[in-house]
């Protein structure tokens, strides 16, 4: 039995707001924690207090997190309360909990228990090979058009044969959609999709498993409520319904992953879900100063439907919140990273505590030469993943074929990786031969190799490979696995493959295969009793949610949804301009709303110092377009305190700007039919027609290229081309 942690010194460390949700009993719990608000000691601290105080055992407990490392955080911090206990949690996230649950239930749905989970990567050359074999041409139904259609389904809990078509969607997505799925469950392959939507199916054709889940489980913790889709949220309905030791913590106002099938409605109707629930909001805010508290909340209080908070610091005011106006975009790399390295060179602010925020990749280049000529490190976050490397990707899709020999993406990588002469005809015939039969290419291959199936063509480079993988088979199954994969990579002899196709760049990507030997190695020294299907499920899970761990003394660059979870000293939020945050393509309220949360998230990141620059022109699309102030830097400062006409250049004279407050009561109508305007990402155009008044004006505008647009200018506003 663990000891009883104190819990007086427990509830000594929390402020009045978070004792009264750690204390809560009775009922189902939503706590509304606004940013740098103390969420995590809140639901670590009341897990703990229902082990000591309630009689909640460790393996009774279900939490639930959207990265492994709030999942490694909270683990942490629960043992030096109750050492070792978070062992016996389920704990993880979503993804990883769905994992655990098929790998002991999987064969109920006809998987076996050793399946494969496909990364984003993988799952779009499975749907490409699905096209390929029904004869569909890409640039009929491109792959990622296929792709994005299944995600959103299963983001909803949709199963295939429940499909309902959209308006404007390809009549073949439903019969794709469930050919896809056969494919996998031909391969044993689950996708990241699969890990929430079939422990669904397997709770809904086994009840009484759910039983046995219902009745394990009598406390759920849930982080991050506000980012679920919703097929999370049927998880965890399903499981926790009726229950009332059930805490779950978000913040509507930080829900940015709208895009990727987060669903806000989730917190805000979860009253409803879960009737009888009690709703805390913790409002002191440990992180910033009251000067970018206010600001922040500025932006994101115009947001017709949330809850309403007031975030308050008991730190001082602080630098007051500067709005910076530029010529253009390099010149205001150049502000940018001349600011930052005075503030690194005279007040000591060490590099890694000062980052840029952008709202699409593409703006960092200006940052990264500005840097680079400066002299100044620097590292962007959010480039490619370690594990999504070409040399990392080879050697995973080796282990997993060991693992799982059905997996025909993992054959199909390496089956002439390194060289093996067996060329694209070839895979093709073996292809076709395991869809006449209904079956995986390597049980066709194993029939060739037996002679129970006629091959199409010459075999002799296919029989070798065959015997390659019977031997790496039983290598697999005989040897250590601490020397697993030394032993693979002498006998396929990649890393000479490296070095002799790559050349220079091939030293590179062999230190590479280097440090993953030392992750596999490491994997194994500390989890002795886990196998290989543990480590690849490891590692497939590793890169959910914002799990970003930065240290070193480098300049940081990122865009702004990358830095949820992050902080920094000194925060600079680049490119606030109209069509470019809030972005062009967020035409709905709901996309223009959670372009004023993903603001909230980027300003609210800032510990001491908050700068928001933006240009009078902008280079696009290889032209130089006039740009207007974000609404949202209206919003922060109403008047800005800008820099003088000297000392700015300004936009081009044959540009006068129409732009307005968005809180104006009224906009003059400066517009007349035949006049040339500019809009910031469509250009100059035709002005065709103008309707209403005020706030009720559009206008219809003539764009080459682009054709008609009917456009809000209290939205957008409108150049007027002198």
């Amino acid at each position: 039995m663990p000891p009883s942690p104190n819990i007086e010194e427990l509830l000594g460390q929390l402020n009045e707001q978070q004792r009264e949700a750690v204390l809560h009993h009775g009922s189902p719990l939503l706590i509304l924690a606004g940013a740098g608000s103390g969420k995590t000691r809140v639901l670590t601290s009341k897990l703990v207090h229902s082990l000591s105080a309630h009689g909640v055992l460790a393996h009774e407990i279900l939490a639930m997190t959207f990265s492994n490392k709030a999942a490694e955080e909270m683990a942490k911090r629960i043992d030096q309360y109750l050492p070792e206990v978070s062992r016996g949690i389920w704990m993880g996230t979503f993804h990883s909990i769905g994992a655990r649950i098929l790998r002991r239930h999987a064969g109920e749905l006809g998987y076996g228990s050793h399946f494969t989970i496909l990364d984003e990567q993988d799952q779009l050359q499975l749907v490409r090979r699905l096209l390929r074999e029904r004869g569909i041409a890409e640039s009929s139904l491109q792959p990622q058009t296929l792709q994005g259609a299944i995600n959103r389904a299963k983001n909803e809990a949709v199963l295939p044969e429940d499909f309902v078509l959209s308006d404007g969607d390809d009549a073949r997505l439903p019969e794709l959609y469930t050919s896809y799925q056969q494919l996998l469950q031909i391969n044993n392959c689950l996708d990241f999709g699969d890990l929430l939507v079939q422990p669904l199916r397997l709770f809904a054709t086994c009840p009484e498993l759910l039983t046995t889940y219902r009745d394990r489980f009598r406390a759920f913790f849930i982080d991050e409520y506000q980012d679920t889709n919703h097929a999370q949220y049927l998880l965890l309905e399903t499981l926790a319904k009726g229950r009332t030791l059930l805490t779950v913590v978000g913040d509507d106002d930080q829900s940015i992953y709208g895009w990727r099938g987060a669903d806000v409605q989730n917190i805000l109707s979860f009253p409803t879900s879960f009737p009888g629930t009690t709703i805390l909001k913790l409002e002191r805010n440990y992180r910033s100063t009251r000067h970018i508290l206010t600001a922040a909340t500025r932006v994101v209080e115009r947001i017709a439907q949330r809850y309403p908070k007031q975030l308050y610091s008991e730190r001082e005011e602080g630098q007051d919140v500067r709005v910076q106006r530029l010529r253009d975009e390099l010149e205001e790399a150049r502000f940018v990273v001349r600011d930052l390295r005075d503030l690194h060179q005279r007040q000591g602010v060490p590099r890694g505590e000062l980052a840029v925020f952008y709202r699409t990749n593409a703006q960092s280049r200006v940052f990264e030469e500005e840097l680079l000529r400066n002299g100044i490190p620097y590292r962007i976050v959010g480039g490619k993943k370690f594990f999504e490397r070409m040399e990392i990707k080879d050697l995973l899709a080796y282990l997993k074929v060991l693992v799982n020999p059905h997996d025909d993406g993992g054959l199909t990588r390496i089956i002439n990786t390194p060289s093996r002469g067996i060329g694209t005809v070839t895979l093709e015939q073996l292809g076709r031969l395991a869809g006449q039969r209904g079956v995986s290419m390597f049980t066709a291959l194993s029939g060739v190799a037996t002679g129970d199936l006629q091959f199409p063509g010459k075999s002799g480079k296919l029989l070798e490979f065959h015997a390659l993988l019977s031997e790496l088979r039983h290598l697999y199954e005989h040897e250590p696995k601490r020397t697993l994969l030394n032993r693979l990579l002498e006998r396929t002899a990649y890393l000479d493959y490296l070095v002799g196709s790559f050349g220079l760049e091939g030293e590179s990507r062999v230190d590479n295969v280097r440090e993953f030997l030392n992750s596999f190695n490491g994997f194994f020294e500390q989890h002795p009793a886990m196998e290989l299907h543990d480590y690849l499920e490891t590692v497939a899970l590793f890169s959910e949610g914002n799990d970003q761990r930065l240290s070193g003394d480098e300049v940081v660059l990122m865009t702004v949804h990358c830095s949820k979870g992050l902080e920094f000293d000194t925060v600079y939020l680049v490119g606030m301009e109209e069509g470019l945050f809030p972005h062009a393509r967020s035409r709905t309220a709901e996309q223009q709303e959670e372009e004023r949360r993903l603001c909230y998230v980027g300003m609210t990141r800032a510990r001491q110092r908050l700068c928001l620059t933006f240009c009078a022109t902008r280079r696009f699309q290889g032209g130089v377009r006039p740009a207007f102030p974000s609404s949202f830097v209206r919003e922060v400062q109403p008047r800005p305190t800008l820099p003088t006409r000297s000392s700015i250049p300004q936009p081009p004279a044959a540009f006068s700007t129409a732009m307005r407050h968005a809180s104006d009561d009224e906009i003059p109508n400066e517009y007349r039919v035949g006049m040339k305007v500019v809009h910031p990402v469509f250009g100059t155009g035709d002005l065709k027609n103008v309707e209403g008044n005020g706030h009720s004006l559009r206008l219809t505008v003539y764009f080459v290229g682009f054709g008609l647009k009917k456009l809000s200018p209290h939205v957008m506003p409108l150049g007027i081309v002198n």
